[in-house]
């Protein structure tokens, strides 16, 4: 398991990157959506962290998936390097969590349709929405 702190220069070229490599689609209404999870992967879209129009994509790969062509570009951070990932003001504080209980940081407007209150958990979705995790 792998995980990648990934930052793009703009919301559109990380929308592209993850079309082309099968991560997001686009909807029957033109609306670009992410998967956020699938046996292979999961991931959590940061977005924009200072205003400055990086984007930025917390990515876990579960099984060894090969880093897509033109992919290291974007690679802020990985976890296979060995070192820390950077605590610095510009750098997201965003971490995937070692338990089963993990606090969700922004809202995510891919999962039911609306954002989701930053207090809630995914212990708390999954025993009270109905989708699968």
């Amino acid at each position: 398991m792998t995980d990648y702190l990934l930052k793009f220069p703009s919301k559109e070229v990380a929308e592209q990157f993850g079309i082309a490599n099968g991560f997001a689609s686009t909807s029957e209404v033109g609306e670009v959506v992410s998967n956020l999870a699938s046996h292979t992967h999961a991931l959590c879209v940061i977005g924009e962290h200072n205003g400055d129009g990086q984007y930025w994509v917390l990515f876990r790969d579960l099984v060894g998936i090969p880093i897509p062509e033109g992919g290291e570009q974007f690679i802020h951070w990985s976890s296979a390097t060995g070192t820390p990932k950077p605590v610095d003001e510009f750098t997201p504080q965003t971490f995937w969590a070692s338990q089963h209980q993990v606090v969700i940081t922004t809202p995510i407007k891919n999962i039911i349709g609306g954002a989701i209150p930053i207090s809630t958990t995914l212990t708390t979705l999954k025993t009270t929405s109905k989708f699968t995790l």
